[in-house]
């Protein structure tokens, strides 16, 4: 099964019920509506690239974060793999891409942790709740 964000770069998925497909889908398009929109404020930003030199990058990034999980640094031969084959025109090489991928990561890893601070927040005040009833 591969894995395609909105800018067509296809990434090996886990396998995956519809619904997880379609919301992977969705968060990709997301992630990149967002790094499409915001790429020029990094502080890696380079004048001479536009955002079609960054996008691989950054979807290496959230899909690896989704994909691996874990910590980073765990990930980041893989991530190396991902990005050699899916770059494309990016005229960006490994060592310039390793950090819009990390932004890209570190973006989807704080907002699943949000969520599921949501979640577990949720669960709380129903437990809460039968317990009071």
């Amino acid at each position: 099964m591969a894995f395609a964000d909105a800018g067509g770069y296809e990434l090996e998925a886990l396998a995956a019920e519809p619904q997880e497909a379609a919301l992977r889908q969705y968060s990709a398009q997301v992630e990149d509506l967002y790094w499409a929109r915001n790429y020029w404020k990094e502080p890696y930003f380079r004048a001479d690239y536009d955002y079609e030199d960054y996008a691989p990058a950054f979807c290496v990034g959230y899909s690896g974060c989704a994909q691996y999980g874990g910590r980073f640094e765990d990930a980041e031969k893989s991530l190396c793999a991902n990005f050699v084959r899916i770059k494309g025109d990016s005229r960006l090489t490994w060592e310039e891409a390793i950090e819009p991928i990390r932004s890209a990561w570190t973006r989807v890893e704080a907002r699943s942790a949000v969520a599921a601070e949501n979640e577990l927040g949720r669960l709380l005040d129903r437990a809460k709740d039968r317990c009071i009833a």
